[in-house]
């Protein structure tokens, strides 16, 4: 099944890994649990966690974003004392 399109813009990242662990990406990208059926998939959704459970240690600091239509996000301000 086809993924929906991604309405909010996206930027590009390019990393490399040695071939040993592109292995360890394709084995979890072909169990499928850990963010869908690529490599590029995997390392999207693991990278993902990594940063929302540094948020959740309070490591690095809440963003937040709101839509403003057209793919198009602005950050909000957010007052560190009420999170």
């Amino acid at each position: 099944m086809a993924r929906p399109i991604n309405t909010v813009k996206t930027v590009s990242m390019s990393i490399s890994l040695t071939p040993q662990m592109m292995e360890y990406f394709e084995d979890m990208a072909e169990l499928g649990t850990y963010g869908g059926g690529s490599p590029q998939d995997v390392a999207k959704f693991l990278l993902q966690n990594a940063v929302n459970d540094l948020i959740r240690s309070k490591d690095i600091g809440r963003k937040r974003y709101k839509s403003v239509g057209d793919g198009k996000v602005v950050r909000e301000e957010i007052d560190i004392n009420k999170e």
